[in-house]
């Protein structure tokens, strides 16, 4: 099933202010010349117009027009989302590209560790058994890209919940479809080995939880973000490699 009118509209003109093709301050076409620009009815425009305005990347002042906000002023991460869902007619990696997958590790790397440490005061028995148990899934299924995928987000939203912290939680939750590009761009870069490598450490440091004191827990998630700054640096060097061999 096809796109409807207003969301076609909502995707090309987020592409053209991510890609700064529009810009902060400068003032839209009337909805006239937008419907002829897009090539749809004045009803459907509006409706992708309130939705841009709901995301806070449009300002509609009444009687005077349209203009663009900078969006990392005042834009959410339903922006970002959004960016990441859409596929311009397949291009969607002209739009999402590695630069932009390299910021994303950057929080990564500095959110998780600090999400483990405060999860893990909350940790019971039953939640190292259950962790456990999604990474033994993920080694049983290693060669499987969707199970992987599908159990690394729900180990990683297990603590959200586990840190008891409302802006974990709905921060986590408003980051699920931006998290799963993620994991599967990471399980293609990097390959099953370093995969299967890094399921291991987590169960390490899983273990090291049950068995060790709070202060062995925060120095394994040190180590862990050491680990995460690694990848990156590895994807970096891959994805690098297969934009110049494509």
């Amino acid at each position: 099933m096809g796109q409807q009118r207003h969301e076609t509209v909502i995707d090309k003109l987020i592409v053209q202010i991510f890609n700064r093709e529009l810009k902060a301050g400068e003032k839209l076409p009337t909805e006239r010349e937008l419907s002829k620009i897009f090539n749809v009815d004045r009803t459907s425009l509006r409706v992708a117009l309130k939705q841009l305005q709901s995301m806070h990347l449009i300002d509609i002042r009444q009687g005077d027009g349209m203009y663009v906000k900078e969006f990392l002023d005042h834009a959410g991460i339903d922006f970002l989302e959004r960016l990441f869902l859409m596929d311009m007619n397949g291009q969607r990696d002209q739009v999402v590209d590695g630069y932009i997958y390299d910021e994303l590790w950057e929080f990564w790397i500095e959110f998780l560790p600090t999400m483990l440490v405060v999860a893990a005061k909350n940790f019971s028995s039953r939640s190292v058994k259950e962790a456990i148990y999604l990474l033994d899934e993920e080694l049983k299924h290693i060669d499987d890209k969707e199970v992987i995928v599908a159990m690394e987000l729900k180990g990683q939203e297990m603590v959200a919940k586990a840190t008891n912290n409302i802006m974990f939680i709905l921060l986590t939750n408003a980051t699920r479809e931006v998290r799963k590009k993620m994991l599967e761009k990471f399980v293609e870069t990097v390959g099953i080995e370093t995969v299967r490598e890094h399921i291991h450490l987590k169960k390490e440091m899983v273990n090291a939880h049950f068995t060790g004191s709070m202060p062995e827990m925060i120095e394994a998630a040190g180590k862990y973000q050491t680990v995460l700054k690694q990848l990156r640096v590895q994807m970096r060097r891959l994805s690098t490699r297969k934009s110049g061999d494509s």
